[in-house]
């Protein structure tokens, strides 16, 4: 695997996207797996994407509308 290669290498991996999919999930491209797999060790977010993942996006609506009661 090349992030094993890179990382054997003294390379610090990390991801530039997060999601609460990557990170709730359960497959080979949740942050939990690839922490585990293939060595990542931090994550980075743009905050306008957050911003818009939880203003437009459907996976946070429901946490979203309990707070708002």
């Amino acid at each position: 695997m090349i992030c094993k290669e890179i990382a054997s290498a003294g390379t610090s991996i990390w991801l530039d996207d997060l999601s609460r999919s990557k990170i709730t999930g359960h497959d080979e491209h949740s942050l939990p797996s690839r922490i585990l797999h293939a060595d990542v060790v931090g994550v980075t977010t743009n905050p306008s994407i957050f911003n818009s993942a939880i203003s437009k996006g459907a996976e946070y609506a429901s946490d979203i509308q309990s707070l708002n009661g």
